[in-house]
């Protein structure tokens, strides 16, 4: 187990597609993306190649960026970005790895403030959705649907945010840590590595997909210690972490998870934990044959398409060398697998029974919100027997993240349906990093949740 591997190093360069049916692909089917995204890792021994770098030459002028192409109504950047809070910006200018638009990827810290947790850091991955197709980047960037320009490029970050939740800087056992929340930008649930991939519609466009790069960026800047802009909070390096929290909530969770265990083997000296937040989902192989049939035939296209050609992702290494000579790869964009079978980091899940975001996605495929729930429980109980240190956190209040929210994070708690065990977020997390992991699974019927 370990490491992240580029899911295109992995096949054969005969069997890697051209530029050009690359773009037919995606043109004809759309692209079909996770309930918020997979894949592209990085192995010491394996460069990671980009579309460009492994198939033919592209002989047409590469598209302009989005930002230069569409003209939607997209809102200006308020003058004043100034915000309020304890988190404040940190700006990477002369980074490599930029958001969709180019802009340089921004995060928000705090410095701790506790003598005892000087070396002590939360690092979180944002999420919001996400886009791996021409139609769904170009609904994104004009705000049609959820989510908008604001996910895309930094220009809209505040200078200053709220700790909240997890970041809290008054509640909880972690709020005089180091702490890092990195603003999401880049639309690849974190794991993207394409620079100026092509869009192919009307009109064509480019996109960086690089939030992997951008995740490695910010390593790379905390490793050496850090300022904020305004040069209020000063970070000491990265590198002499006692204990480590990296996680993030919903796409952002998405991300971490996949990258969790690169991290750890970055950090040897360091007690590396994941806090994975509204992106587990229920088990794939839980349902009737015929939505089974269709949620394995929809992970695969994601696979081969979003994560494989369009984000050229950066996923678990050891999942992607377990399953590369099987007929089911695509299993390494599946959370549930992954959690299970391949992350060998401890860490922290909380997902709601009844998650409605989550929900959606087996619902479209033909199963009902009642079998959704039963197979969630199901699965997180199975989970738990495979993987004694970890804590499984199972609530039933029909929410989809929490992380960020001192409500969800702080003061939400569920009992479980067997032990009798309750617990909230902060101390289901704060007991995996004391070695004792605690869990509480509730019953579908919400019979031991008290939801905020």
């Amino acid at each position: 187990m370990g490491r992240t591997t580029d899911i295109m190093a992995l096949r054969p360069a005969q069997e890697r597609p051209t530029v050009q049916r690359t773009l037919l692909i995606l043109a004809t089917l759309g692209g079909c993306a996770s309930p918020d995204g997979p894949a592209n890792l990085k192995d010491s021994a394996t460069s990671e190649p980009t579309v460009a770098t492994t198939t033919t030459a592209v002989t047409t002028p590469l598209p302009a960026n989005i930002s230069d192409v569409l003209d939607c109504d997209v809102p200006e950047p308020s003058e004043d970005n100034t915000g309020t809070g304890s988190l404040h910006i940190l700006t990477l200018d002369n980074a490599t790895a930029r958001c969709n638009d180019g802009s340089p990827p921004v995060a928000h810290l705090r410095t701790a403030t506790h003598p005892d947790h000087q070396d002590d850091w939360i690092i979180t991955l944002e999420g919001g959705g996400e886009c791996d197709s021409h139609e769904k980047c170009l609904e994104r960037w004009c705000g049609t649907r959820f989510y908008d320009v604001t996910k895309m490029n930094s220009r809209y970050a505040k200078t200053q945010i709220r700790g909240q939740g997890i970041h809290s800087s008054t509640m909880g056992e972690f709020q005089g840590w180091n702490h890092v929340r990195l603003y999401y930008c880049s639309s690849d649930m974190w794991t993207g590595t394409h620079a100026d991939s092509v869009l192919d519609g009307d009109p064509p466009f480019s996109l960086h997909f690089e939030g992997a790069r951008i995740l490695d960026a910010f390593l790379d800047a905390l490793d050496n210690g850090v300022q904020s802009d305004d040069e209020t909070e000063q970070l000491d390096s990265l590198s002499n972490a006692d204990i480590l929290v990296f996680g993030g909530t919903s796409g952002g969770a998405w991300g971490a998870m996949q990258q969790l265990d690169m991290v750890a083997e970055r950090y040897p000296n360091a007690h590396v934990v994941g806090m994975s937040d509204a992106i587990l989902y229920a088990d794939v192989d839980g349902f009737a044959p015929e939505v089974t049939a269709l949620l394995h035939e929809r992970l695969a296209v994601q696979f081969e398409l979003g994560l494989g050609q369009v984000w050229q992702s950066r996923l678990d290494a050891s999942c992607l060398t377990d399953l590369a000579n099987t007929a089911e790869p695509w299993r390494c964009a599946d959370q549930y697998a992954l959690h299970r079978d391949h992350i060998s980091t401890s860490y922290a899940v909380n997902r709601d029974l009844g998650d409605p975001t989550g929900a959606s996605h087996y619902v479209e495929a033909g199963a009902t919100l009642i079998e959704y729930a039963d197979v969630s429980t199901l699965g997180e109980r199975a989970l738990l027997e495979a993987r004694p240190d970890i804590s499984v956190r199972g609530p039933a209040c029909r929410y989809h993240s929490g992380l960020f929210s001192n409500e969800w994070f702080h003061q939400g708690t569920v009992q479980d349906s067997v032990s009798g065990q309750i617990t909230h977020m902060h101390d289901s997390l704060l007991s995996v990093i004391q070695g004792a992991p605690i869990s509480a699974i509730d019953t579908p019927e919400a019979l031991g949740s008290v939801c905020p």
